[in-house]
């Protein structure tokens, strides 16, 4: 149960983190569109 738990909250912190880069990118390359 516990591993399965934790499998669960490691998905959801990869997909959170990975939309946190995607956004982030987004940013950069609006910033490097503008230079």
């Amino acid at each position: 149960m516990a591993q399965t738990w934790g499998n669960f909250f490691f998905s959801l912190l990869d997909y959170k983190t990975e939309k946190f880069i995607i956004a982030k990118n987004k940013k950069v390359g609006v910033l490097f569109r503008l230079f």
